[in-house]
């Protein structure tokens, strides 16, 4: 109903269009209730397009709007403002109309400007401009040579009689038309030409500045400088602060209302400060990183060094009076510069950014090492100081090197290694260093080592061991905290423990020092050929009461998010079992052999012979095998009498042992596991598990790379309680798998039998011949397969393929 009553609106619209004898231009349209809409721009057509476009301000929440169409336009849900007047166009000439139709002012303007200038319109008419406000009412009565808008949208520029004035919005003169030149340099200023005078002057008509030759004026917020015969000056404001005579200027704004300029002529330095005073200073040091850094110039005067420095809202001049100022160079932590060293003579000393001194002038160099402490050098030695000036460490050492926090010095030909507090950490006779590691950094200890032995440091400058070790391990990397754990210490092939870095407990040896060994609760620990277990409890290390004969931990595992140890297998007299880390026996000391075999499983040996049980001691299968092998965590292949057989994770029987030989086929789906038989010299593949499932899952698939272990062998269909999966075979499998333009996989096996080529799908299903055909070359052992879909597949006799259609694969 919408659609058929806005058609017929169109209709309406177009038959008054063409009704009204005073609407004979082509582009505009009336919309809804005596709405005029042009295409193209915001307020009238510039250019005739198809596009319809909202005009500048039309509709209540967007300026400038494009559509496809008309019928676009009446559909959409938008409410208009209304305007008074629109700018139309007829037969290349522009005039004005109202909104009911009406023509206000005839297509007679040569050119309308496409937008406001502000609050402005400009009209080009003959020979002249005419100015209108944003409603399209004239509001210039003279005619004017040339406008130009400027950047106060309150007010343009006009030419009369070749001289250039200022009118505002209600036609009032700002500034007559006098100039030659006009220029707006801000909204209120001026850049003009009168009668070869040359200067700034307000929108009020005051004249800033006045000069007989040109001037130049570069703004820089919220200064101007203006510039006159290579000489530079400033204006703020209405005023003229600096007249163009100086050579340089840099400025500091302080806040909105105070300023500080740097200003220099003839090589000569002064200050203008608060609009108030000039000081003389002589050459102001530019130093780009003193001043950044800290708000600081230094200047000279009367070859004495003084310090300019910006504080708060303030610009503060000390005092001229040392022989050189520097930056303190940092050799540990960058930060903010907070002091500055001065120099009297031919010593040095400190000053903070107010100017005090707090370190007299005793020193021949001054380094910074950290925003608290500095380092320092006295007739010759070195030592340390802090901000207030105090000794910490005395100057009486010949070299003094930065080590990240410590310092390496050298006294007499002692090494020493110091805080930069002066609290001594280590003393030598012969040279040491410091060894960093990541996981060791990141928790603030590193390695010392002295004479190829081995200690140990924090960063808080506490010595935890001597260089006395042969080697020291961190034995909880990558698993957390070790303050919490420790590290393993071996000194003179003897190990121990140093636990939460205060206890050492000595264990002989470690076996062995793999990273999951080295967990919060034991060690594994071996002392004169007898192992242990080495238990955290309570918060301390205790050794176990049992020596074993052998110990073997296995690999942990987690369950809902937690670590869970698996029981250890130990040995004692040749007789194995089950121990947990806490040494309660899970499993007696019966077998003569225990070997993991996962799930909880492990394979047991006794009077020669292998059989099953679980992590509890119960006896699963018994000892009647010749030999247990892993299959997977499901199947475990079995050996009786020299024939094989497959059984499961829970004893039970899955294939007898009545194979010379079992290869396994890794699994190709959820449920079903292949596996390829040997017996009487033949081959086959059977599925284990037919007594579970009636039939063969489509996507299982027989691996490539265990067919080709056996490349000539005769493979052969066997029934023992499997399923057969193909016919008999007489000289060989290839397996064949690719994936089509459409991303089909193809899965397929290629038989020879006596030179006769057959191809099964994978579940055993024999492909019709119709379906393929199949080209041998018997001189390069390949085939060339066509596929009824076309497709071409090229593959070697030992089942490599080799290209599809014609593509090398």
């Amino acid at each position: 109903m919408t659609a058929i009553k806005n058609t017929i609106l169109i209709m309406i619209i177009r038959q008054i269009v063409l009704c009204l004898p005073f609407l004979s231009f082509s582009n505009f349209l009336l919309i809804g209730q005596n709405q005029i809409l042009f295409p193209n721009d915001s307020n009238f057509i510039f250019q005739n397009q198809d596009k319809y476009i909202a005009f500048e301000s039309c509709f209540s929440n967007e300026s400038t709007i494009s559509y496809p169409s008309l019928d676009y336009i009446l559909k959409e849900k938008r409410k208009f403002k209304e305007k008074e007047k629109y700018v139309f166009e007829s037969n290349g000439k522009y005039g004005i109309i109202n909104r009911n139709g009406k023509i206000i002012d005839s297509a007679s303007y040569d050119y309308f400007s496409i937008k406001t200038c502000g609050d402005f319109y400009f009209a080009y008419k003959s020979d002249h401009w005419i100015v209108f406000d944003k409603t399209l009412t004239q509001i210039s009565i003279e005619e004017y040579e040339d406008v130009f808008f400027q950047k106060d949208k309150s007010a343009y520029l006009f030419k009369k009689e070749g001289k250039w004035g200022i009118k505002s919005i209600k036609n009032i003169d700002l500034l007559k038309p006098k100039y030659d030149f006009l220029k707006t340099i801000t909204n209120n200023l001026l850049l003009y030409k009168k009668k070869q005078k040359y200067g700034v002057v307000s929108m009020k008509g005051k004249i800033i500045y006045q000069a007989n030759e040109k001037i130049t004026i570069h703004q820089n917020k919220p200064y101007l400088y203006i510039k006159k015969a290579k000489k530079l000056g400033v204006i703020i404001n209405d005023s003229l602060i600096l007249k163009p005579k100086y050579d340089r200027i840099k400025a500091f704004k302080l806040n909105p209302n105070k300023y500080v300029f740097l200003i220099v002529k003839d090589k000569k330095w002064s200050v203008y400060y608060n609009k108030e005073k000039i000081i003389p200073l002589g050459f102001v040091h530019s130093n780009n990183e003193l001043r950044m850094s800290i708000g600081f110039h230094k200047y000279i005067k009367k070859k004495k060094w003084g310090v300019l420095r910006q504080k708060n809202e303030e610009f503060i001049v000390y005092d001229a009076k040392y022989d050189e100022i520097s930056q303190p160079r940092s050799i540990y932590i960058y930060s903010k510069h907070k002091y500055l060293k001065v120099r009297k003579n031919k010593l040095w000393g400190l000053i903070d950014l107010d100017n005090n001194l707090i370190a007299d002038f005793l020193y021949e160099e001054i380094y910074r090492f950290d925003d608290k402490h500095f380092i320092v050098k006295k007739n010759g030695k070195w030592g340390s100081i802090d901000t207030s000036g105090k000794q910490l460490i005395e100057p009486v050492y010949d070299e003094f090197e930065y080590d990240q926090p410590f310092i390496y010095s050298k006294n007499n030909n002692k090494y020493v290694l110091l805080k930069i507090n002066g609290k001594k950490i280590y003393e030598s006779d012969s040279k040491f260093e410091l060894r960093y590691t990541d996981d060791l950094e990141k928790n603030g200890y590193c390695y010392l080592v002295n004479n190829r032995k081995m200690g140990m440091i924090s960063k808080d400058g506490l010595l935890m061991l001597k260089p006395i070790y042969n080697n020291i391990i961190n034995y909880c990397k990558g698993n957390g905290d070790i303050k919490e754990l420790g590290f393993l210490i071996n000194k003179d092939r003897e190990w121990g423990v140093f636990y939460k870095l205060k206890q050492y407990v000595a264990i002989g040896n470690v076996i062995p020092l793999s990273r999951y060994n080295m967990n919060n609760k034991f060690f594994i620990i071996k002392k004169s050929n007898k192992y242990s277990i080495l238990l955290k409890q309570d918060d301390t290390l205790t050794v176990g009461n049992q020596l074993y004969d052998e110990l073997i931990r296995q690999k942990s595992i987690t369950q809902r998010y937690k670590n869970v140890e698996k029981p250890l297998i130990a040995n004692i007299n040749g007789k194995w079992g089950l121990i947990d880390y806490k040494e309660n026996i899970i499993v007696d000391f019966l077998y003569d052999e225990i070997k993991p075999y996962g799930n909880y499983r492990y394979f047991i040996k006794k009077n020669e012979k292998w059989g099953l049980m679980d992590d509890k001691g119960e006896t699963l299968r018994d000892f009647v095998f010749s030999k247990l092998e892993k299959i997977n965590e499901e199947y475990i292949k079995s050996k009786v009498n020299d024939k094989y057989g497959i059984i499961d994770l829970w004893g039970s029987t899955l294939v007898k042992n009545v194979f010379d030989d079992i290869e396994w086929l890794y699994k190709t789906s959820k449920n079903t596991k292949l596996a390829i038989v040997k017996k009487n010299n033949k081959y086959g593949v059977i599925n284990i598990k037919n007594n579970h499932k009636k039939h063969l899952d489509k996507q299982e698939q027989l691996k490539k790379e265990i067919l080709m272990k056996n490349p000539n062998a005769i493979y052969v269909s066997i029934n023992e309680g499997g399923k057969t999966i193909l016919p008999v075979i007489n000289d060989k499998i290839i397996y064949i798998k690719y994936s089509t333009k459409s991303n089909i996989t193809i899965d397929y096996f290629l038989t020879i039998n006596k030179n006769v080529f057959n191809i099964y799908k994978s579940n055993g299903e024999k492909l019709p011949d119709t379906k393929y055909s199949i080209d041998y070359n018997k001189e390069k052992e390949y085939f060339l397969i066509t596929f009824e879909n076309k497709d071409k597949v090229t593959i070697s006799i030992n089942g490599h393929i080799i290209s599809i259609n014609k593509n090398k694969y």
